[in-house]
C-alpha cells in the first residue's frame, strides 16, 4: 500500500457582525479526518440543533457560526464590546485523536451581553436606559448589596462582574435548576421617579446536576456554563410610591424547595435575553 503524505485540511475563517464563517475546498483525502465541535461530530444534525448553517456539496463545505450559538468561549467583556472564539477541531477518523485544529476570535458589540461562568462568576452589560429618572445622569448603579456597584458605567450602560453567590443574590431550586438572581438599581437618587419604569433584573441558571460541589463546599463549581438572563419588566406601582430607589441591606441568599421535575436539556454556554 503506498504511503500517503496528507496534512488535515485547514478552514479559512472570517468575522461578522452576526458570527464567524468557516469554509474549506474538498480535497482527495480528506475522508482521513472527522471535524468536530468539541466532542461533537460536525454533521447535519449536529448544526441544525445548535442553530449553524452548513452547506456541504462536492466543491466545498461552509458552516456559519452565529454569535452566542453552542461551542464559542468568551473574554475581554467591556462596555464597548467584547472577543468570542470558536474551535473546530479535526480528528483521526480511525483513532479520533485531535490532529489539528482551527481558532478564531473576532471582536463583537452589542449593547447588552451576559456570561455565566463555570466558576460562578456573573458578568453582564445591562442597558438601564428605562430604569434611570429624566436628568438622571450621571447616573450611579449598584446590585441588591448597594456596595456592589458597576465595575465600568457609560451613560445609560453599566458593566458588573462579580461572583453569582455574593452581592445580595438570592437562589432558587426549580425543575433540577439551581437559579441565581440579582437586581440592578440605578442610586443616583433618593427618589423613584414616575419616568423610570423599568426594573432590570440579572440571572444565571445552572443544571443541578453539574452543581456537585453545591452543598459541599465553598467553592462554587460547575461542568458547565450557566445560561444567562436580562429581564427587562415593568416596575410596580408600588415602586413608584415608594421614597427610596435603593435597598438598605443585602437580601439573604436562601433556596427554595426543588422541583419534582429534572430538567434533561442542555444549557447554552452563552446567551443575551432581553424579555420585554
Amino acid at each position: 500500500m503506498a504511503f500517503i503524505d496528507a496534512s488535515p485540511p485547514a478552514f479559512d475563517a472570517v468575522c461578522s457582525k452576526s458570527g464567524i464563517s468557516f469554509s474549506r475546498d474538498h480535497r482527495p483525502y480528506d475522508s482521513l479526518w472527522e471535524i468536530s465541535i468539541g466532542s461533537d461530530l460536525l454533521t447535519p444534525e449536529l448544526a441544525a440543533k445548535h442553530g449553524y448553517i452548513m452547506s456541504n456539496n462536492r466543491q466545498s463545505l461552509q458552516l456559519m457560526v452565529p454569535l452566542f450559538s453552542h461551542g464559542y468561549k468568551y473574554n475581554g467583556i467591556t462596555l464597548n464590546g467584547f472577543y468570542g472564539t470558536f474551535k473546530i477541531l479535526m480528528r483521526n477518523h480511525e483513532t479520533s485523536e485531535v490532529e489539528s485544529s482551527t481558532i478564531k476570535s473576532c471582536p463583537f458589540s452589542t449593547n447588552e451581553v451576559i456570561l455565566c461562568s463555570t466558576l460562578g462568576r456573573l458578568t453582564v452589560v445591562a442597558d438601564m436606559s428605562l430604569a434611570i429618572p429624566s436628568g438622571g445622569l450621571p447616573a450611579r448603579f449598584n446590585l441588591v448589596d448597594k456596595y456592589c456597584g458597576a465595575r465600568e458605567k457609560n451613560g445609560t450602560r453599566a458593566l458588573f462582574s462579580f461572583p453569582i453567590n455574593t452581592c445580595g443574590t438570592t437562589i432558587e431550586l426549580s425543575m433540577g435548576n439551581v437559579v441565581y438572581q440579582n437586581e440592578i438599581f440605578y442610586s443616583g437618587s433618593s427618589r423613584v421617579h414616575a419616568d423610570a419604569v423599568e426594573r432590570v433584573m440579572v440571572q444565571c441558571t445552572y443544571p443541578l446536576a453539574s452543581l456537585h460541589r453545591l452543598f459541599t463546599t465553598f467553592r462554587f463549581e460547575s461542568d458547565k456554563a450557566g445560561i444567562g438572563s436580562i429581564i427587562h419588566t415593568a416596575r410596580p406601582i408600588s415602586d413608584m410610591q415608594s421614597l427610596t430607589a435603593e435597598p438598605t441591606a443585602a437580601l439573604q441568599t436562601t433556596p427554595a424547595s426543588p422541583a419534582v421535575h429534572p430538567s434533561t436539556s442542555e444549557f447554552l454556554v452563552f446567551t443575551n435575553l432581553l424579555v420585554c
